[in-house]
């Protein structure tokens, strides 16, 4: 992952590139709008590839502390349209997510 810009704070924004196994970039940008420590972040997202600009989705993660050592993030996603969020969907976007949350788990893990 490459990550041009990441400024996580109200009115902020981020710009990243993921590269895939067979080498192609896909660029990723997006604001964001509030940052609530330890509770929510609202942001949108927009994958940059598409033939237009504008296919912006709103997400709204949510952390829920279940104990003093778990965390559960709750995430709502809205997209401008219905065919945006089908192709959304069909793009792949449910595994990716799942793929960067693990990813993001092995950083957090203790170094033993």
């Amino acid at each position: 992952m490459k990550v041009y810009h990441f400024d996580c704070q109200d009115g902020g924004s981020w710009h990243i590139a993921e590269q895939s196994e067979d080498g192609h970039e896909y660029e990723f940008t997006g604001c964001f709008h509030e940052v609530a420590l330890d509770k929510r972040i609202v942001q949108t997202f927009e994958f940059l590839a598409m033939p237009e600009r504008g296919h912006v989705m709103l997400e709204k993660a949510e952390f829920v502390a279940i104990d003093e050592h778990t965390t559960e993030i709750r995430t709502h996603s809205t997209a401008m349209s219905q065919s945006d969020r089908d192709g959304m969907v069909a793009s792949g976007i449910p595994s990716g997510w799942r793929q960067s949350v693990e990813a993001l788990g092995k950083l957090l893990e203790p170094n033993d």
